[in-house]
């Protein structure tokens, strides 16, 4: 009896141990600090994994980007775009604005820029280096820069907020369909966050952009206002975007103004330029009341 009693403590401790180990190597939140030396490891050690909010939209994803697959491009060199993070009643415009996209060429990295919707991470601006699943595969993460991002000391991985952060997710849902090859780098801003810091956040990412990579500023703006209410206040916003005015975008009702300053400090630091006008909708255009509404803003910026 004694015999089985020692046998099976030891069974116990082996799998108490085993499952030490797994967990782990499945931790997904993880903080690095620009010079931390975890920044040497290969990347599979220090690889997160999150999995998509939006696999039950799978099907709506599909069916609006077969409805626009014909679209064309007259964009030259796009650089940056803007658009929206309403998920589902987004999906078609969000499916108009990739193929337009995917018309023009291809994307070697992704740079995602939106807010933490429920300030969940421990910094200011946070980036992810995480792969994301989606219904159409697996994203991976441009390690190099997002390294170079973070040693530059104006943003820190942490991975807290990234599981849930749907201004993020989706955005994934139409890149890992029609960029299936495309790497991403998610940035997301906390409210605490200064217009100016983001901005000097955009003047940094600027200068370590590839030729083709693309920012992504994942945005929603006027929020349960009546539909004409809200139009006005996005026009004007759709008006402050397009000239890069940065203190006008500062103020812009909208819900991460911070996501919005660094993305214009990085389009007038590569010498960007609107092209073919920003296009302002309303969730009442596409679905649901006219009371209680949210604005979108689309468009495209090139060099």
């Amino acid at each position: 009896m004694k015999n089985k009693i020692l046998l099976s403590s030891g069974i116990l401790g082996v799998v108490v141990i085993a499952a030490l180990v797994f967990s782990q190597n499945r931790i997904q939140n993880t903080t690095l600090q620009p010079g931390n030396s975890d920044f040497s490891l290969p990347s599979a050690s220090r690889q997160a994994q999150h999995e998509t909010l939006f696999f039950g939209d799978a099907d709506r994803v599909l069916a609006a980007l077969e409805r626009y697959r014909d679209s064309t491009s007259q964009l030259n060199r796009p650089i940056g775009g803007v658009t929206s993070h309403h998920i589902p009643t987004a999906i078609p415009l969000l499916a108009e604005f990739y193929q337009k996209l995917r018309a023009s060429g291809d994307v070697g990295t992704f740079v995602i820029l939106g807010p933490d919707h429920f300030e969940r991470s421990g910094v200011n601006i946070a980036a992810s280096h995480a792969s994301f699943v989606t219904p159409f595969g697996t994203l991976q993460s441009d390690e190099e820069l997002l390294v170079r991002i973070e040693k530059s000391g104006l943003a820190m991985r942490d991975e807290t907020a990234f599981d849930r952060e749907h201004s993020i997710h989706s955005q994934l849902l139409f890149i890992s369909k029609l960029f299936p090859n495309a790497k991403i780098a998610p940035i997301i801003f906390r409210s605490s966050a200064t217009n100016e810091e983001a901005a000097a956040f955009g003047k940094q990412l600027a200068n370590l952009l590839g030729p083709n990579d693309f920012i992504v500023a994942s945005v929603d703006f006027s929020h349960y206002l009546p539909k004409e209410q809200a139009r006005s206040l996005d026009y004007l916003a759709a008006s402050a975007l397009g000239s890069l005015n940065q203190g006008r975008v500062g103020s812009i009702d909208a819900d991460s103004p911070q996501a919005l300053s660094a993305f214009t400090a990085a389009m007038s630091a590569v010498g960007a330029t609107q092209s073919g006008g920003l296009e302002t909708y309303n969730s009442a255009d596409l679905f649901g009341s006219s009371d209680y509404t949210t604005g979108y803003v689309f468009g495209f910026f090139e060099k």
